[in-house]
């Protein structure tokens, strides 16, 4: 075996600044004798095995603290991994929430419905009040006399052609009765358009200018004829089709002159709601004193069905209700 060796790895003086190099022959016993270049050669082995055992050792000491640091390395990466991320959320935590969140939902539907119908209520009532100081003001105008726009045609007015009038910038088609829906074309523009409209009704069933607006809080119809003609099936005639003075009401209190026709999102029904004869909704009514009160029109008196209401017929081929639109002796008569 072999052993090269640099000097200066002793730092002892080199052998003439030059490698040197040891046998085995040297170290491991030969049959030469010794001499004090042996002696040397002798000397410089044991301080060549002293000084690589120390490097061995150093060497897995090294080791022994890479391992152990990159072992701590590995465990404060872990430990900071888990306090940036965190633990995950479980398939349970997230269905607790859900189901916190449904039933704070279910407690508070209700009474949104609700507040959102009394503010639609109040709505409602101012704006039927506008409407009846705007025909008050203009009876008192006209000779107590009700808004007018279609002519009077005979007793069946469904057999007449269809009028189109021209009138304060609106167009609109019907017939006699149909005043009823109308009328705030003669009295506009002390009407503003939205206050002609119920409460939430959606834009789709309003129709658009030059178009008037067809009024779903109907002026009553007995207004537009003599009170005997909503009396008997035998006595209507063309010449009764006239408007009747509010002079005329015998019970103002109790006759309704305006009424609220249809109502939109109620929880009680569909989308759409039709009042007259309804007897879970709560609408509007103006009263002949001009009073404005909510109450359920399907409770309130209904009238005599005559003929002309026959032309009204339902799905189920039942007259449509006639309480305040069509009240038996009409303005003679109560509704309540």
């Amino acid at each position: 075996m072999q052993v090269l060796l640099d000097s200066r790895m002793f730092h002892t003086p080199p052998i003439n600044d030059k490698c040197f190099t040891i046998t085995s022959g040297d170290f491991m016993g030969s049959n030469r004798p010794w001499k004090s270049r042996d002696k040397e050669s002798h000397s410089l082995w044991w301080r060549i095995r002293h000084r690589s055992s120390i490097v061995a050792d150093e060497s897995s000491l090294n080791g022994q603290k890479i391992s152990r640091r990159a072992r701590e390395g590995e465990v404060s990466l872990m430990r900071s991994g888990a306090r940036t991320y965190g633990r995950g959320v479980t398939l349970l935590e997230v269905l607790v929430v859900i189901v916190v969140i449904a039933l704070c939902v279910a407690i508070s539907l209700p009474s949104l419905i609700s507040t959102r119908l009394a503010a639609r209520g109040v709505a409602t009532v101012s704006n039927m009040s506008q409407i009846g100081s705007a025909l008050s003001a203009y009876g008192t105008d006209n000779h107590e006399l009700p808004p007018v726009v279609f002519r009077a045609g005979a007793a069946n007015y469904h057999l007449d052609p269809v009028q189109e009038v021209t009138l304060n910038d609106q167009i609109a088609s019907g017939y006699w009765f149909d005043n009823s829906h109308f009328y705030h074309m003669a009295i506009s523009p002390s009407l503003p358009r939205q206050v002609l409209i119920v409460p939430g009704a959606p834009e789709f069933a309003v129709l658009k200018p030059p178009r008037a607006i067809s009024c779903r809080f109907a002026l009553t119809e007995c207004f537009y004829a003599e009170c005997d003609y909503w009396h008997s099936v035998s006595s209507q005639r063309a010449d009764m089709m006239r408007p009747q003075r509010w002079s005329e009401i015998s019970f103002p209190s109790a006759k309704g002159i305006l009424q609220q026709l249809e109502m939109w999102g109620h929880p009680l029904a569909n989308q759409f709601t039709y009042l007259p004869g309804n007897a879970r909704v709560e609408s509007g009514v103006l009263w002949g004193d001009l009073s404005v009160t909510r109450v359920r029109q399907g409770l309130l008196r209904p009238g005599i069905p005559n003929k002309f209401d026959h032309y009204y017929v339902a799905g189920g081929g039942e007259p449509l209700p006639t309480t305040i639109s069509r009240t038996r002796d009409g303005l003679h008569g109560i509704d309540r």
